[in-house]
């Protein structure tokens, strides 16, 4: 008769087979998957088994650390851009708020005028010409506050913070756009060699979790949840293809390539 567990495990019910192949893997997933089990590793752990739990962890490493090389993506074009139409546009406001008050009782509200006619005189139509064209004519505004000495004067009116917001949104703008630093081009790298890697390594190290397994329903219970984030994995992908969408394999939970990788212990 076959030995029950008090979780209800049977021994004789455990099939190693589907531990022996690794599951198919992208790069996020490789990189979840080996998370896991390297998080789910039984606790002691035979030598063998732990050999084969550093190998995944070594693989499961260079190949994120392959994945955040490909990462690097161009700054945001457009984000840099509504990042300084907001940051000329508070310190307009700010400077013509100030310019409403009466001169009579605010003498300084003709010098906000003052500024307003000549940082942006007339309207604000320039704050929405192409990008490349808008950052010269921010870089032109900039340069007649910095020529003309009119810092001091806007920053006690509209609060430093302001012009100081102008600046940052105005440096990022031109590295955005390529202008004042070459854009950044994506690095290719070759993911096939290190996934693989991982594939096989997460293949060995399930081989010598099941070699765990006796006819005892405790070490079944031991093998199934070190080996039990496989089993979710599939789980997954079966709803998903099943959904229709097989060609999505990402984890609920998805890595990226600074997910932290733990140490076999």
């Amino acid at each position: 008769m076959a030995e029950k567990s008090k979780e209800g495990i049977v021994a004789e019910d455990f099939d190693p087979a589907p531990y022996v192949r690794p599951p198919i893997l992208d790069v996020a997933t490789g990189v979840a998957l080996g998370v896991g089990l390297i998080s789910a590793m039984p606790k002691p752990a035979p030598d063998n088994v732990r050999a084969a739990a550093t190998k995944v962890r070594k693989d499961t490493v260079a190949l994120q650390l392959a994945w955040g090389k490909t990462a690097t993506a161009a700054p945001d074009r457009c984000k840099s851009d509504m990042r300084i139409d907001n940051a000329w546009g508070i310190l307009l406001d700010r400077l013509e708020s100030y310019s409403r008050l009466p001169v009579a009782t605010y003498p300084r509200a003709a010098r906000a005028q003052e500024l307003l006619d000549t940082i942006s005189p007339h309207d604000r139509e320039w704050l929405k010409l192409v990008y490349e064209a808008e950052w010269a004519e921010s870089t032109k505004r900039l340069d007649r506050i910095e020529s003309e000495s009119l810092a001091k004067d806007i920053n006690e009116l509209a609060g430093p913070e302001f012009l100081a917001e102008v600046k940052a949104a105005h440096a990022e703008y031109g590295i955005a756009l390529g202008v004042t630093t070459p854009a950044q081009v994506a690095v290719e790298v070759n993911l096939a060699a290190p996934l693989r890697s991982l594939s096989r390594a997460i293949g060995r190290y399930g081989i010598a979790v099941v070699g765990m397994a006796g006819d005892d329903a405790a070490s079944i219970a031991v093998v199934r949840k070190a080996l039990r984030p496989i089993d979710s994995l599939r789980e997954g992908q079966a709803r998903r293809a099943r959904a229709g969408n097989a060609a999505d394999a990402a984890p609920e939970a998805p890595a990226s390539p600074t997910t932290p990788i733990p140490e076999v212990k």
